[in-house]
């Protein structure tokens, strides 16, 4: 890769703002339906999320992120009632708030709100926006050998493969 036969080479890494979607921040619920439970993923910030907490009922807990993963839980909750808040510090030092993202809590599984309003909960419901399968988008397997997809690996979009390698 560097035309060099072996050794340490010196990189230097650049923080970038991570590109994001008009709809705004968006938390969901990944790991709900309990009231003494939570777990959630913060999405589409300009940024990594450092830490985060939740405020239910003007009752605030803090969560914990999920094995240096990207999921933050809070446990222990007690079973509050209430409004649905959530904060979040990014590593730039940032702050995201969603302020009454849902009306009470527990919510179900993939339940989610953005910082621009969008709000959605319960079971089986559906935005109307970004959702369902894209067309037109990636690019399958080049046309191998009478037209036969080659292996079940990533597409490659180009068709000159020779099989697997």
């Amino acid at each position: 890769m560097t035309g060099a036969e072996g050794g340490s080479f010196p990189i230097t890494y650049e923080r970038v703002p991570c590109r994001t979607n008009p709809v705004g921040p968006r938390v969901t619920v990944v790991g709900g339906g309990n009231a003494y439970y939570m777990k959630a993923i913060f999405s589409n910030t300009v940024a990594g999320v450092r830490s985060a907490s939740v405020t239910i009922g003007g009752e605030r807990f803090p969560m914990e992120r999920v094995n240096e993963g990207a999921t933050f839980e809070a446990v222990d909750l007690g079973a509050p009632s209430g409004a649905v808040s959530f904060e979040a510090r990014l590593v730039t030092g940032a702050r995201v708030r969603w302020g009454n993202c849902f009306p009470s809590w527990p919510q179900d599984v993939a339940a989610h709100c953005s910082t621009k309003g969008g709000t959605q909960s319960g079971k089986g419901k559906k935005s109307g926006k970004g959702k369902g399968k894209k067309k037109g988008k990636g690019k399958k397997s080049g046309k191998g050998k009478k037209g036969k997809k080659k292996g079940k690996g990533k597409k490659s979009g180009k068709g000159k493969g020779k099989g697997k390698r």
